[in-house]
């Protein structure tokens, strides 16, 4: 396919709350112990899931690798949101 005709496509969207956990060793352990964590605390809070489970691999500015997983929930008390 000619460089012309070749399509960039760039997705970006925004979830408003989200609940977030953190992994810093034991990746393959641990990320199925915070998966229900997160999963028990939307539970117990009666929340609702509002967006699949993300899982960012990332690297603290001095070198130490961890994993943030996150998920978007609605429900439950709502706070005001900051400027």
């Amino acid at each position: 396919m000619p460089s012309s005709e070749e399509i960039r496509f760039i997705s970006y969207f925004s979830v408003n709350r989200m609940i977030t956990t953190r992994i810093k060793d034991q990746f393959d352990e641990q990320s199925q112990v915070k998966f229900w964590e997160l999963v028990e605390y939307i539970q117990k809070h009666e929340l609702t899931q509002s967006s699949p489970v993300f899982v960012e691999f990332k690297l603290s500015h001095s070198g130490v690798a961890y994993v943030e997983t996150s998920v978007g929930v609605s429900g439950g008390l709502h706070y005001p949101s900051l400027p």
